[in-house]
């Protein structure tokens, strides 16, 4: 997927997600306003919980899984290393998580300001990665950019950063390996990991800095990069 094609499916799908996402309870109001149950009709109570409750969850499932889908296909067409998708596949993780805890969001009454800070910081590191792909860099390639490495360097060890954080701070993740997967033993595993991740990555307190200490590395980084790309562009053409 060029740029131009991705930079398209990426404010399109972005522009999606956020409708179903922060405009559909209004949808919602007016399907059951609309509908021919009485008000305060066990019916209607029935169709706004499906609506919410139901539907709303998957619209915002399919247009997230495609804005995933968009990302890994412009890593796959820059030839990018695979390992770019794994950071890809665990922040999305984080904000999915992240999204279904916040249960106001599914049932109406959602608060802006509280849904931002809930967000964790790998959302931000994910939407610098997008915006970073939808620059041109289809000669990342070439011997010439080989001298902004250290640069990717600095970014891929930010991004396992805020990787690990990710892990540490996910206490939901013993328990889906026990209800889903049912491996008790990995999932104790997994707990004392992110208990040595925690005291690693200094997240003992809740504190979110670390993370966004991590994140504007990681931005500035692929900034950088961008920069570099254009100047070794310009001077070898």
């Amino acid at each position: 997927m060029f740029a131009g094609r991705y930079a398209w499916w990426l404010i399109t799908v972005s522009a999606v997600f956020l409708l179903f996402l922060l405009a559909f309870d209004g949808v919602a109001w007016i399907t059951v306003a609309m509908s021919d149950c009485a008000v305060g009709d066990a019916r209607c109570f029935e169709l706004n919980n499906w609506l919410l409750g139901v539907l709303k969850p998957v619209l915002c499932a399919l247009a997230g899984a495609v804005l995933v889908g968009c990302l890994i296909l412009r890593i796959l067409y820059l030839r990018f290393s695979p390992l770019w998708l794994v950071p890809v596949l665990v922040w999305a993780f984080a904000v999915a998580i992240a999204l279904r805890d916040y249960m106001p969001l599914w049932h109406g009454g959602t608060s802006i300001h509280a849904l931002l800070l809930l967000l964790p910081p790998s959302l931000y590191a994910l939407l610098a990665l997008a915006l970073f792909l939808c620059f041109p860099l289809e000669d990342e390639d070439m011997p010439v950019q080989g001298r902004a490495a250290p640069l990717g360097v600095v970014a891929g060890f930010a991004a396992l950063i805020c990787c690990l954080q990710v892990v540490a701070t996910a206490t939901s993740l013993p328990v889906m390996l026990i209800r889903v997967a049912h491996v008790n033993e990995l999932a104790g595993l997994v707990a004392a990991l992110q208990k040595l991740l925690v005291t690693f990555l200094l997240l003992g307190n809740g504190t979110l800095i670390p993370g966004l200490v991590m994140v504007t590395l990681f931005a500035l980084s692929l900034a950088l990069r961008i920069v570099r790309h254009e100047q070794l562009t310009a001077g070898h053409a």
